[in-house]
C-alpha cells in the first residue's frame, strides 16, 4: 500500500469505471501509483486529498470496504465503511491546479 508522509504529500485519485488509479506524491520520497478496483459507473473524476488527513480517516475505518460519495471534486466528500452505516467521515478534496 502507498504511504506519503511529508505535509506537502497529496494523494490523487483518479476515478473511473470500475477502477480508480491511486497516486500519492512526497517531495522525499517520489511518486507511487497503485491501482484499486472498485464500483463505479459514472463520470470520470479526479480527486486530490492532503495525504494526512486521508490516511487518518482510513485509519479510523473499521472496514477495509469503504463507499464513497461525491458530486465533483468541489464539495466534501462522504466516506463510510460498507459494516457500519451508522459512522460517517466527511473530508474536502484539494482543488485541482
Amino acid at each position: 500500500s502507498i504511504v506519503a508522509v511529508d505535509k506537502a504529500a497529496s494523494i490523487k485519485l483518479n476515478i473511473s469505471k470500475n477502477k480508480i488509479l491511486l497516486n500519492a506524491s512526497t517531495s522525499e520520497l517520489g511518486d507511487a501509483e497503485e491501482i484499486l478496483e472498485v464500483k463505479y459507473d459514472d463520470k470520470d473524476e479526479v480527486l486530490i486529498f492532503n495525504s494526512k488527513y486521508l490516511i487518518d480517516l482510513l485509519r479510523n475505518m473499521s472496514s477495509s470496504d469503504i463507499e464513497i460519495n461525491f458530486i465533483d471534486s468541489y464539495n466534501a466528500i462522504l466516506f463510510k465503511p460498507m459494516d457500519n452505516k451508522d459512522y460517517t467521515c466527511i473530508l474536502m478534496p484539494i482543488r485541482p491546479a
